[in-house]
């Protein structure tokens, strides 16, 4: 009787136990490897599109304040802010950080709601969910300004950049 038991074609309960065990345990291990190479992934470029947007505010802010006149920095406490004449956004044209996003502040600026500000860059510009939490100016070396931003992502990723550039057309310091 045993013989014609062991001779029948087929699993057995155990066998097929054993083989359900071993591709949960791979299956899980799987899922382990693939969750941790996608948020990995998904650091790479946030990192990658911090640092595009870092550079991109950089350069646009550069560029206004390498062709600008009378760019000023005025140092008031621990504030200090650049302002100057833009060919791009006219007289008393300052930068700041204001709701995530660079803002430019100017005398001849008015919005659709009557704000006497605008963007510097379109909301597209803001990709993976990243902010601009500070832009600061300093003076730098003889006649240059050091110019910081610090975008935030999500959770605990923060990025500072920092670039200094030398107005064409002469720099005034002013502290009170």
């Amino acid at each position: 009787m045993r013989k014609k038991l062991r001779s029948r074609r087929g699993f057995s309960l155990t066998e097929v136990l054993i083989c359900v065990v071993l591709l949960a345990l791979m299956s899980a291990a799987g899922a382990t490897v693939a969750s941790a190479v996608l948020s990995t992934r998904n650091d790479m470029l946030e990192t990658a599109d911090a640092q595009v947007l870092a550079s991109t505010v950089l350069e646009a802010v550069s560029n206004e304040i390498r062709y600008g006149e009378y760019v000023t920095l005025t140092t008031t406490g621990r504030t200090t802010t650049l302002t100057l004449t833009s060919s791009t956004f006219g007289v008393n044209t300052e930068f700041s950080a204001e709701s995530g996003h660079v803002t430019v502040a100017s005398s001849v600026i008015t919005s659709s709601t009557g704000e006497s500000y605008k963007k510097l860059l379109p909301d597209s510009a803001y990709t993976m969910g990243l902010t601009v939490t500070g832009l600061t100016f300093e003076k730098g070396d003889g006649n240059s300004v050091k110019i910081t931003v610090t975008l935030q992502g999500r959770g605990d990723h923060a990025w500072t950049k920092s670039l200094t550039v030398t107005p064409l057309n002469g720099l005034t310091v002013k502290t009170s």
